[in-house]
């Protein structure tokens, strides 16, 4: 039977399996803890963006509210969440010295080996 149940923060509709003759009401007297519910849709969505599921396990001791449900289940589209992005703080590299052209020059000249000559 079509139901809408209110578990704040949120709205379920879809279909609570329950013996129709002794109504949604009675559901709650029951034995069960969990109570079945199929072709679900949950308003608002969850933090995982889901709002539909084939299948539902009611824990009715969450249950705030119960009723009859003949309306359509108004779904309201998920907002596009917001990613904020934070800056990364790069560590100061050290700068590199500069050499002058006249320390290059004087770091940059080797002593030349003589050359080995073979003789025959």
């Amino acid at each position: 039977m079509p139901a809408r149940l209110r578990i704040p923060p949120y709205d379920l509709v879809g279909k609570m399996h329950a013996d129709p003759s002794q109504g949604l009401v009675h559901v709650l007297d029951g034995r069960e803890m969990f109570l079945p519910m199929t072709d679900v849709i949950i308003t608002p969505p969850l933090l995982t963006g889901e709002w539909q599921f084939g299948f539902v396990a009611i824990n009715k001791h969450q249950i705030a509210r119960i009723e009859e449900w003949s309306g359509a289940p108004q779904i309201s589209t998920p907002a596009a969440p917001t990613v904020h992005h934070l800056e990364k703080k790069v560590a100061k590299q050290p700068r590199k010295r500069v050499q002058t052209s006249a320390k290059r020059a004087s770091s940059s000249v080797t002593k030349k080996q003589p050359a080995h000559h073979a003789t025959v």
